[in-house]
């Protein structure tokens, strides 16, 4: 249940998952992303980006197909299930940034829309959605209007217009 970003060099990073999906009980997250380069055919963990709180289990599933994004500038944006979010490197071994700025909790089952550079739509508790601008410094949250019905394993669809159309 890892997630799999594309990286502005053509390198990929896996980002999240279990190790133990046939047992699974308990999960055991895995916290290191790792970065594949397609012309060596060679993975690197990315050591210095170790983290349980970004891709770990606590009372949310942090390691659930995590939303990840390639940021203006080429880090990777993690949003948190829980609300917290990340900025990754990929430089050398890697690092991580827990911003400050946190959102309300969601869903694993709920779907995160990116619909622009640096913008994501997501589905929050409570019928909630959110806004995430993470072109800059520091992501800036923006509460929209709540959805009408909670839309558990949705799936978002960005309209020629720039709408995003949420189905499911």
């Amino acid at each position: 249940y890892g997630s799999l970003v594309s990286l502005p060099d053509g390198h990929l990073a896996v980002f999240g998952g279990i190790q133990n999906v046939v047992t699974s009980n308990p999960e055991q997250p895995v916290a290191t992303p790792e970065e594949y380069d397609p012309a060596t055919k060679v993975w690197t963990a990315l050591t210095g980006a170790t983290s349980t709180a970004a891709f770990g289990n606590s009372n949310y599933s942090n390691w659930y197909y995590p939303r990840s994004y390639v940021a203006p500038g080429g880090n990777i944006f993690v949003l948190g299930v829980d609300g917290t979010m990340y900025s990754v490197s990929t430089a050398g071994v890697g690092s991580i940034t827990n911003y400050a700025v946190t959102m309300s909790p969601g869903s694993e089952t709920l779907p995160t829309i990116p619909f622009a550079p640096g913008k994501v739509l997501t589905l929050r508790a409570n019928q909630e959605v959110d806004v995430v601008d993470f072109s800059g410094p520091v992501p800036v949250v923006t509460q929209t209007d709540d959805i009408d019905q909670v839309r558990f394993w949705a799936s978002g669809t960005v309209l020629a217009d720039g709408k995003v159309l949420i189905t499911g």
